[in-house]
């Protein structure tokens, strides 16, 4: 264990909380759970009226959930937002979920079989379907060691959480030490920021020996279609950071995790992991130039979208294609493109797309305006 002065511990609680803020900020409109361990619940307190004060700011209505004797997230979530006009009307929240670690102190009755920790694990292990009518950053706090066990025994849960952050004891004699995963996803040139900004990647190794573990004990888990995903996204970042020490074989390791990730999600029906597969296999695609083979995946995202419905889905894929037109010197292909993500993106509702849309609708004016067919092109932006 490594020691760290109290500076130190405020400086990485500094960095966590800024992390913290932004996620809360750049995920409304989607479904965006947010694991935070801390064991001082003073500390907790202070942080959770903070960015509660904060998102009030910017018009972000903060909500709170104690779990309780029947630790149901689902059933919380379910009945704040019935009890709530606001709610049910679109409006940007933040839900705060709390008091996790009365369910390690709680002991088992004669007649129940399982712990509230038994029963608070299996509820989350298959809850994505259940919460995805809660389009919201969900802060769930809790100490260290459910951290831990959530990881081992709610696979798919942390499979697919957005991010998960860890404050740490600032007492003058606190001891304990925790580090906390702050990989930067991969850029995607002439991509602007996407729902992964955000997002923070595991080491490589773990996720190779936790698909190599759950591969063993459940070879068909839903989870690893996630699983390959997310590593695909690490292998590109590093290959983007360009700290990749074998390109090549590290191009093919990324290819061939997101195609493992496509494959799974259609054996298994999960067609929300196969668009946002072929859309990050697309992206990726295009950051090593190989722009023809990005756009049969962009329009393959976009296929299976229009099929179920996924406006967002449509949106990126959309934007994802005029990007990769524009690098290909198709300028007005690329803006009709743009155009369409961008109607969508605002038909939705959706600003940080609505954002994107409008600065590559932007880049690629300005490419037509630079050729001599597009001398005479209007400089405004729809």
């Amino acid at each position: 264990m490594i020691s760290r002065s109290v500076d130190e511990i405020h400086a990485h609680n500094e960095d966590a909380y800024d992390q913290l803020i932004s996620l809360i900020e750049n995920t409304q409109g989607r479904l965006a759970p947010i694991l935070v361990a801390c064991d001082d619940s003073r500390l907790r307190k202070q942080i959770v009226q903070r960015y509660e004060a904060e998102a009030r700011q910017a018009k972000i209505r903060p909500y709170r959930i104690a779990l309780g004797q029947e630790p149901s997230l689902r059933a919380g979530l379910a009945t704040i937002k019935e009890q709530e006009p606001y709610l049910q009307k679109g409006g940007a929240a933040v839900f705060t979920i709390t008091e996790a670690e009365f369910l390690l102190r709680i002991t088992v009755n004669a007649q129940d079989s399982q712990s509230e920790v038994d029963k608070f694990l299996g509820y989350l292990q298959w809850t994505r379907e259940g919460l995805q009518e809660f389009p919201y950053p969900i802060v769930l706090w809790m100490p260290h060691r459910l951290l831990l066990d959530l990881k081992q025994r709610a696979r798919d849960f942390w499979s697919w959480r957005k991010a998960e952050l860890r404050f740490l004891d600032e007492s003058p004699d606190a001891a304990q030490v925790a580090t906390m995963l702050t990989v930067k996803p991969f850029d995607r040139p002439a991509f602007t920021k996407t729902d992964d900004e955000h997002d923070t990647l595991p080491p490589i190794a773990e996720l190779q020996a936790e698909i190599a573990q759950l591969s063993i004990q459940e070879p068909q888990a839903p989870a690893l279609a996630t699983f390959y995903d997310r590593l695909g996204q690490a292998y590109a970042q590093r290959i983007n950071q360009g700290i990749a020490s074998n390109l090549d074989q590290d191009r093919q390791q990324t290819i061939a995790a997101f195609e493992q990730a496509i494959t799974r999600a259609q054996d298994q029906q999960n067609p929300a992991v196969e668009i946002d597969s072929l859309t990050r296999l697309g992206d990726f695609l295009k950051s090593q130039s190989l722009y023809q083979k990005a756009i049969a995946h962009y329009e393959r995202a976009l296929n299976v979208s229009r099929k179920i419905g996924n406006c967002d889905g449509q949106a990126k894929s959309l934007n994802g294609l005029g990007n990769a037109y524009q690098s290909l010197g198709q300028y007005q292909r690329a803006i009709d493109l743009h155009q369409k993500s961008l109607e969508i993106a605002r038909e939705i509702g959706d600003r940080s797309g609505e954002a994107n849309s409008l600065k590559s609708l932007g880049n690629a004016h300005d490419s037509l305006r630079a050729t001599p067919t597009g001398e005479r092109l209007p400089s405004a932006i729809p």
